[in-house]
This record gives C-alpha cells, sequence and structure tokens, in this order.
C-alpha cells in the first residue's frame, strides 16, 4: 500500500516478510558488487595475500 501527500508518494506499508526479503536481497547485492571489485583488484595484481598483510602490520606497529 503507498500512502500519498498531494499526489506524490510519502510512505509505503509492506508486510514484514516482504521488507526482510527486500533488506536480505540488498545485502546480497551489495555483497556480490564488493565481490566483483575484489576479483577486478585481484585480476589487476592489487590484490595482496593476506598472511604478508597481517607480517607487515605486525612489523610496522610492533605486535
Amino acid at each position: 500500500m503507498t500512502v500519498t501527500k498531494n499526489g506524490y508518494s510519502k510512505f509505503v506499508v509492506l508486510r514484514s516478510e516482504d521488507y526482510d526479503f527486500m533488506v536480505q536481497e540488498q545485502a546480497k547485492a551489495r555483497l556480490m558488487a564488493r565481490i566483483a571489485v575484489a576479483e577486478r583488484e585481484r585480476t589487476a595484481g592489487m590484490a595482496r595475500d593476506a598472511f604478508e598483510a597481517l607480517d607487515d602490520l605486525e612489523a610496522k606497529y610492533g605486535l
């Protein structure tokens, strides 16, 4: 259901199940977009091995 004011949409009423599904789908879309960026960075050689990065951090900050 859409609530309007002066002919313009102001609020949308959804079933809680529909809202939860919508939120989950948005989260999946954000995750997939981030994975795509990470894959492009890896392919372009911009990625680093996690263990090497952790070793560098430990050395830099004396951990």
